[in-house]
């Protein structure tokens, strides 16, 4: 599955007012939560909600995509994260984020950033905000964020920077470019009502667009007019002119959201023309991670996770994975982390005390469990 297409999608329709709905702070995603997401990859004309009833109940299950939260595995990379949403098991599908009481923050969106034409791009700094509850009929959000990226003018193959600079401004030299990409975040209620899917069937939820807009200035290095520069925005004169202007990177999505589940209850992707939705996904399955103690699907059957005392210990272990247990808090941190043998296939807790996360993974195969260490 493409992340980007079931994180961030488009839809608007006027708005519909029929009561007031509030998504509770109860509701924010938490370490542990697992979502399974039915998908549809048909293509439907859009409908506006008749008689306040939103109706998807023609989809049809293609595929299903499950949404995991998880503790934060690159603190280096992103220390202000504290949760991870990881689709299918695949890392390459990952945003990391930062829980902060009611609010959570956009840390990093990996597939996003990849599609960015260079090399070494750093994370979001995290002050964009994605989500805050309670959510209500009234919640409209702005949040932004940015990313500076210095850019060698060598990386540019296949362009003469200096001579592109010299054509479109006299007397001027590239040494190097700082791109700076501006990120900007809207988050509106646009309605609210009922909806009904193949498995929900006419619960309250209210509708959300959030738009992801995306735009850049490039500053230059070297000389600019016979003067020298240091970060002077010559936008206006080669905008267009690199690759990086390809770029289509505005995102938007619209979600519906419940009280009665904590996760998005249905989300589609509409086409180019804006009159065809291209893809949905809708609620297949829910587990809330305060609730179990087995908050992932465990993919090795009979692999398992046992507490004794203050050690983990990991049975039926197949080797040829070499399994790594890592130790998580509650808030994301890593604690400690294990590679497991068949002659040392448990870790010792000491000092460690209260509700941790064993976090085992097993040639990507991966098992997590709330332990309550005494």
């Amino acid at each position: 599955m493409n992340k980007l297409g079931y994180i961030f999608l488009f839809l608007f329709i006027g708005f519909t007012a029929l009561g007031q709905v509030t998504i509770p702070t109860t509701h924010m995603p938490t370490l542990g939560d697992v979502f399974t997401y039915g998908v549809d990859t048909q293509t439907y004309p859009i409908k506006s909600p008749l008689s306040g009833l939103y109706d998807f109940s023609e989809l049809r299950q293609n595929d299903t995509t499950t949404f995991r939260y998880i503790a934060n595995d690159k603190i280096v990379e992103y220390p202000n994260s504290n949760l991870k949403l990881i689709e299918d098991d695949n890392d390459n599908a990952t945003v990391y984020f930062n829980k902060n009481g009611n609010d959570l923050f956009l840390i990093s969106l990996s597939q996003l950033q990849s599609q960015l034409p260079i090399p070494g791009v750093g994370g979001l700094k995290g002050t964009m905000k994605y989500l805050s509850l309670p959510l209500t009929n009234t919640t409209n959000i702005t949040t932004t964020d940015a990313i500076n990226i210095t850019i060698p003018k060598e990386f540019f193959q296949g362009f003469n920077i200096d001579s592109l600079i010299s054509a479109t401004v006299p007397n001027s030299r590239a040494d190097s470019f700082v791109v700076s990409i501006a990120f900007s975040l809207n988050m509106k209620a646009d309605g609210t009502g009922k909806i009904k899917t193949p498995i929900d069937n006419n619960i309250d939820v209210i509708r959300v667009i959030r738009k992801i807009t995306i735009d850049y200035k490039i500053l230059l290095y070297g000389r600019l007019l016979g003067f020298p520069a240091n970060g002077s925005d010559v936008t206006p004169f080669i905008g267009g002119l690199l690759p990086i202007d390809d770029l289509d990177l505005n995102l938007t999505t619209h979600s519906f959201y419940s009280p009665s589940f904590r996760q998005e209850i249905l989300t589609a992707t509409v086409d180019t023309t804006g009159t065809k939705y291209q893809g949905i996904n809708y609620r297949y399955r829910t587990k809330n991670g305060v609730i179990v103690n087995q908050i992932q699907a465990n993919k090795i059957d009979d692999l398992d996770i046992v507490q004794i005392q203050n050690r983990i210990e990991v049975r039926n272990i197949p080797m040829q994975t070499s399994p790594i247990l890592s130790i998580y808090s509650l808030d994301g941190k890593k604690i400690t982390e294990k590679k497991l043998t068949t002659s040392d296939y448990s870790l010792v807790l000491d000092k460690v005390s209260g509700i941790v996360i064993a976090h085992l993974n097993a040639g990507g195969k991966i098992s997590t469990k709330k332990i309550f260490i005494q």
